[in-house]
């Protein structure tokens, strides 16, 4: 796994607590997302403790993006920047987590994200509906306006499901069930299942039955 934290304190702090953890090997402790070699290629280092502060929020998305090309990123932040937890988990976040967690948390939202699921603390699931509701930036809008057929499928897709699964259980035929796939990435402005998921998450489309994809507690 990998530290990047530019604070020294705080991330030496960081490897104190994680460098006995069983399951966890500190591959590399940084201070900035560019001393991180990017050829090592996706999932490098596994998963990625990314501190992100409130200054950097504006730049929040290409951190995150910058560090998924190594590793699965679990974000540590303040939250303060507007729409920044939902754009972290666009992103690619696959964790986020506030500066107060506790040892326990981290190393549960480490060992989810290791797995490819999402986890977001409890503490910020009101925040991130609250911003769910906000009005988006330009170019980063999400426009739900689902059909009730289309909550249904974006729901089942998120849980697993095949589309020929989808179809069978609906009454539909895969052709229907595709377009709907189709026009339900569209107005999520998703380009694949993973992002898709994340954002039936998001909206609460999918709950406690998604528990192999989404934890909180």
């Amino acid at each position: 796994m990998a530290i990047i934290d530019d604070q020294p304190i705080t991330r030496a702090g960081m490897e104190r607590v994680l460098a006995d953890e069983p399951g966890f090997a500190i591959g590399a402790s940084v201070s900035s997302v560019d001393e991180i070699d990017t050829l090592d290629g996706a999932g490098a280092y596994g998963v990625a403790v990314v501190a992100i502060s409130a200054r950097d929020a504006r730049s929040c998305v290409d951190i995150v993006i910058s560090v998924s090309k190594v590793a699965r990123p679990v974000v540590i932040s303040t939250w303060d920047g507007e729409n920044m937890l939902w754009d972290a988990i666009r992103a690619g976040a696959r964790g986020c987590v506030t500066r107060s967690c506790d040892q326990r948390e981290m190393v549960m939202a480490l060992g989810i994200a290791a797995t490819g699921a999402l986890y977001v603390s409890p503490d910020l699931i009101g925040h991130l509906h609250e911003q769910l509701g906000r009005p988006r930036r330009p170019g980063r809008e999400v426009t739900v306006g689902l059909a009730p057929r289309e909550i249904e499928t974006a729901r089942l897709i998120s849980l697993g499901l095949t589309q020929r699964q989808i179809a069978t259980r609906m009454g539909l035929s895969e052709a229907t069930v595709n377009t709907y796939a189709k026009r339900i990435r569209s107005k999520l402005k998703v380009g694949n299942k993973a992002e898709l998921t994340r954002a039936a998450i998001g909206l609460g489309l999918v709950g406690d039955d998604c528990g192999d994809l989404y934890h909180a507690a």
